[in-house]
């Protein structure tokens, strides 16, 4: 006599089975599906297109996503231009965009977009927007105009300590400034020095003071308080 299995034990090891397969093809990555087509099952294309349709949702999302963070940027900067706008240091302040940085423009100078047709002048002062002394207009042209900093080699600058006192700095370059005061002048690390005007600008901040007791001055090793590179617009402008 033939022992036959029950038929429904038979079919319910299929839908185990299956179902396996089915979750296997479904998420398993692509070499895995293409060996379940290569073996004859039939059902591997609708199995891949609707992993595929899963992984497509995916993607759309980081695409979405992608632009959701540009759309803030763009808002930021959009942001930062109008406040730019609006920020005036004095009313003959012209904000102006920097068309190259120092990593581009050697010797501590900038290249603005704003020459003599928007009324740049020769000397004309140069500031950042919150307000920091950078250089002076040194060439003007119809729509351009180049900026020397301060702390361009060899140049000498008179700037204020916080109690008036007037001291010549020399520019060293790399928006680094030296200048040499009497050792019994106090004058601490972070003490900033500003550009005598009556907007009182910051144009640097001490970072090192070197005394020597043989010398009867102390030299001090002072810096432009704000990332020149990362400048995207100033303000020019001369005081009445």
């Amino acid at each position: 006599m033939t022992f036959q299995q029950p038929k429904n034990k038979s079919f319910l090891s299929k839908i185990i089975v299956s179902g396996v397969i089915l979750i296997i093809a479904i998420f398993a990555r692509d070499p895995i599906v293409y060996v379940f087509r290569g073996i004859g099952l039939t059902w591997y294309k609708p199995i891949l297109e609707f992993r595929l349709s899963l992984l497509g949702g995916v993607k759309k999302d980081y695409a979405k996503d992608t632009r959701d963070a540009r759309i803030i940027m763009l808002e930021s900067e959009n942001s930062e231009l109008k406040k730019s706008l609006g920020h005036k240091l004095s009313s003959n302040a012209h904000l102006s965009l920097v068309l190259s940085s120092l990593l581009s423009s050697p010797y501590d100078t900038l290249i603005l977009d704003q020459g003599s047709l928007t009324g740049i002048k020769h000397n004309d002062k140069v500031t950042t927007i919150d307000g920091i002394a950078l250089g002076e207009i040194v060439e003007v042209y119809p729509s351009e105009s180049k900026v020397q900093l301060y702390s361009a080699y060899g140049r000498k600058s008179e700037f204020a300590l916080p109690d008036s006192t007037r001291v010549v700095v020399s520019g060293i370059g790399g928006e680094n400034y030296q200048l040499k005061l009497p050792n019994g002048l106090k004058i601490d690390v972070g003490t900033y020095l500003e550009l005598p005007s009556s907007l009182h600008l910051i144009a640097a901040v001490v970072e090192h003071i070197d005394k020597n007791s043989e010398n009867s001055f102390q030299t001090i090793l002072a810096r432009i308080p704000t990332n020149i590179n990362s400048l995207r617009s100033v303000y020019v402008w001369s005081e009445q």
